[in-house]
C-alpha cells in the first residue's frame, strides 16, 4: 500500500513548472535551486503570471540570463503589481476608517488579485 501511494504521488513537471518552482524556492529560502538547462523564459514568465507569483519568482530569478524583452515585460509587471498592491492597501485603509467610523463590523473576503480583476483582465500580466 505504501509503495502504491508513493507511486501515485510522483508527478512529472514540465521544464517551465520546474523553473517556476525553483525560482520561488530561491526567493523564499535564499537558495540557488538547480534550474533546468533549456528554459523558455517567455513561458516561465507567462506561467508566473498565470499562477500570480510573478513578483516572487522575479526575486528568485536574480542573476539569471533572461532575454531582455522578457526581463523588461517581467519587470514592468512586477512594478505594476506593486503599485496595485499599494493602491488596494490605501483603499482598504480608507474603507476601514469609514466602516469603523460608522460602527459597522466587516470582513474583507476578496484578495488583492481578485480586487484588481474588476479593473483588468483577471489580474493577468
Amino acid at each position: 500500500m505504501e509503495r502504491h501511494m508513493k507511486h501515485t504521488l510522483k508527478m512529472q513537471l514540465s521544464t517551465t513548472n520546474q523553473t517556476v518552482l525553483a525560482l520561488i524556492g530561491n526567493a523564499l529560502f535564499h537558495t540557488e535551486c538547480h534550474l533546468p538547462e533549456q528554459i523558455d523564459w517567455e513561458q516561465v514568465y507567462e506561467e508566473c503570471c498565470h499562477q500570480a507569483v510573478q513578483m516572487l519568482a522575479f526575486n528568485g530569478a536574480k542573476g539569471q540570463r533572461i532575454p531582455a524583452d522578457v526581463l523588461q515585460k517581467w519587470r514592468q509587471s512586477v512594478i505594476s503589481s506593486a503599485y496595485n498592491n499599494i493602491r488596494v492597501s490605501l483603499e482598504h485603509a480608507e474603507l476601514d476608517s469609514m466602516m469603523r467610523g460608522a460602527g459597522i463590523p466587516y470582513v474583507i473576503c476578496v484578495g488583492t488579485l481578485l480586487s484588481s480583476s474588476t479593473r483588468s483582465s483577471h489580474g493577468r500580466c
